[in-house]
């Protein structure tokens, strides 16, 4: 698509082409994700962001901006960094600090993997959902 190629033309004019993928859709989410030591989702707009789900299901390390429902599966400094929208600066810091400490990446994977399957398993998330529909009808 449009915005695809203009993302790919950026990292080539930019010198980024051999540390930046950019990935359109795949059925082979878990082995794309799998490849990444890191996965950035600093969008300015998410209502719940089903990318930094799917990173952090795979045991891939995530940093995000604070925007919509991301916060609900980043724990700052525990699943993963959030940077403020807009904020190039803080993005750069959060990505400074994850790429130059390896137990950080570590534990942020590991943690992140077992909060996501622990917190949005099938089982949790029915039982909010009944919740939420019998508050309706009460």
């Amino acid at each position: 698509d449009e915005y695809k190629q203009t993302l790919i033309r950026f990292a080539e004019e930019n010198g980024l082409s051999s540390s930046v993928e950019i990935h359109g859709k795949t059925s082979e989410v878990e082995k794309v994700m799998k490849s990444h030591d890191l996965v950035l989702n600093l969008s300015d707009s998410e209502s719940f962001s089903r990318l930094t789900l799917e990173a952090l299901f795979y045991g891939v390390p995530v940093i995000a901006t604070n925007v919509g429902g991301t916060n609900e599966m980043v724990i700052e400094g525990r699943t993963g960094l959030l940077a403020k929208p807009f904020d190039v600066e803080d993005m750069y810091v959060a990505f400074k600090k994850m790429i130059s400490n390896d137990s950080l990446r570590v534990q942020m994977s590991e943690e992140g993997y077992r909060f996501v399957r622990e917190e949005f398993s099938n089982e949790k998330t029915v039982t909010r959902l009944i919740k939420v529909y019998k508050s309706v009808n009460a």
